[in-house]
């Protein structure tokens, strides 16, 4: 043989193989191993060459002077053959068969995926095997059950190529199960697989608490905790999460306590005033209402609340007593009016507020001084109480009505010569807004001897004619 321009002699019949059961016989994934011993049959290098039922194999090959130990690993289930020739003639043995067993250790095996641990009623699970190191491996090698207490599921196993198998199996019933996987008998690495079956999330389920703060959204304050409590026991197997957002969108800390039973409770503070946004999801998907919008507002302000009308000051029985409150710049709180004085004499109506302001109205039946006293968020507001004095205007005419009785009669007593020279008093009601007042009106004696008393002027018409005569 003529290397690098030199003729080399050699004798391939001289070439000494050491492999022991290795030239006979393998596994798949176990490297296949042996020496060349070329000492005595001239210092040439040996060349090497594997092959499977369907392709090379790849062959390392580390010389030590004369020495050669030469090293692959099947990757294939079948018979292989390993050609070692000398200057292109085989040596003695040469090529040897090696049968590559079937018989792969299950550890080999590497079983992964959700459908190992757990699983949905009615929903396929999938776990993936991979053989990578066990070679080509057919599907009757593998076999894989899946028990549980009250029934069992068919698993099917698909080949996805270079030594990767894809499995699954749709379980009927909720439960635990046992998913076991076996190579040639032999259970693979963790196998039998506990596996749970729960019902599939389903987040329409889901239940907000009608009793909790954040149902109710009214009455939230600024830098007191909004609570609320979710129910999950009916929607399946989840999980669930809660944010809540500011108004100017930074996220706060909420707080999560598990209350067993698929119930969970949550609490978050808010820092300011303004529209929060709460989202509650259950794997993913919102439940029902989710996005929640809170509004949070600012602490109660009584000194901000005013009250103003003509209906906190004096009023008259049967007239319509008005007023209003102011509570648009006051944060949230609950507005209480209530009147102190005769029991059952009036009361106040109240209008739903417009822009935060609250009219109110009554009409007093009885006389007599009242209190109103405006409250806000059980704090009374500037000015409160407010006391109101009620008149009785018929009371006031009959007064008069007396009054001119009493004067009459005792002018009728002094005699016709004091009513001539005289002047006659009389009141006249004077309206001043809702409060009835009186005013004295004098009148002359002249406008009323425009009409005398008729038997009286006949006598003096009688004096003058004799007079005359």
């Amino acid at each position: 043989k003529f290397e690098n321009g030199w003729l080399s002699v050699c004798d391939p019949l001289k070439v000494k193989i050491d492999g022991g059961d290795d030239l006979s016989k393998g596994k798949v994934g176990k490297p296949v191993r042996f020496t060349i011993d070329v000492t005595e049959a001239g210092n040439v290098k040996p060349s090497v060459t594997a092959t499977g039922p369907t392709a090379l194999q790849a062959v390392q090959m580390k010389n030590d002077r004369s020495r050669y130990t030469v090293e692959f690993v099947p990757w294939e289930v079948g018979e292989h053959k390993v050609s070692v020739q000398l200057a292109d003639d085989h040596v003695i043995g040469s090529p040897f068969q090696i049968d590559v067993d079937k018989s792969v250790e299950s550890r080999m095996v590497v079983a992964t995926g959700d459908g190992t641990r757990i699983a949905y009623v009615g929903e396929e699970a999938k776990f993936e095997l991979e053989a990578m190191q066990s070679g080509l491996l057919d599907l009757d090698a593998f076999q894989c059950t899946v028990q549980g207490v009250r029934s069992t599921a068919n698993a099917t196993l698909l080949d996805v190529g270079d030594g990767r198998y894809v499995g699954s199996y749709v379980p009927q019933f909720v439960g635990a199960y046992l998913l076991r996987i076996l190579l040639y008998g032999n259970d693979v690495p963790g196998s039998p697989f506990k596996v749970t079956v729960y019902v599939k999330a389903d987040a329409k389920k889901c239940r907000l608490d009608p009793r909790s703060t954040l149902a109710k959204a009214d009455g939230l304050l600024v830098g007191k905790p909004v609570n609320f409590r979710v129910s999950t026991k009916d929607a399946g197997m989840g999980k669930l999460d809660v944010s809540a957002t500011s108004p100017r969108g930074r996220a706060l800390r909420v707080f999560m306590a598990d209350d067993g039973d698929g119930n969970l409770s949550f609490r978050f503070e808010a820092d300011e005033p303004g529209r929060h946004v709460v989202r509650v999801t259950w794997s993913g998907e919102n439940i029902p209402g989710s996005p929640f919008k809170v509004k949070i507002w600012p602490p109660p302000n009584p000194k901000k609340v005013r009250a103003e009308g003509p209906g906190l000051h004096d009023c008259g029985v049967g007239d319509l007593g008005e007023f209003s409150v102011s509570a648009k710049d006051a944060g949230y709180g609950t507005l209480t009016v209530r009147v102190h004085g005769i029991k059952d004499a009036f009361k106040i109506q109240l209008a739903e507020s417009v822009g935060g302001i609250v009219r109110a109205t009554y009409s007093p039946q009885e006389p007599g001084d009242y209190t109103i006293v405006i409250r806000w968020d059980d704090t009374e507001i500037p000015g409160s109480p407010f006391n109101v004095k009620i008149t009785d205007p018929s009371a006031m005419e009959n007064d008069e009505v007396d009054v001119r009785a009493r004067k009459s009669r005792r002018s009728r007593r002094i005699g016709e010569r004091d009513v001539d020279d005289g002047e006659e008093v009389e009141r006249k009601p004077r309206v001043i807004g809702r409060i009835q007042s009186t005013k004295e009106v004098k009148r002359p004696e002249r406008a009323r001897a425009m009409t005398p008393d008729p038997p009286k002027a006949a006598e003096k018409e009688e004096k003058k004619k004799k007079k005359k005569k």
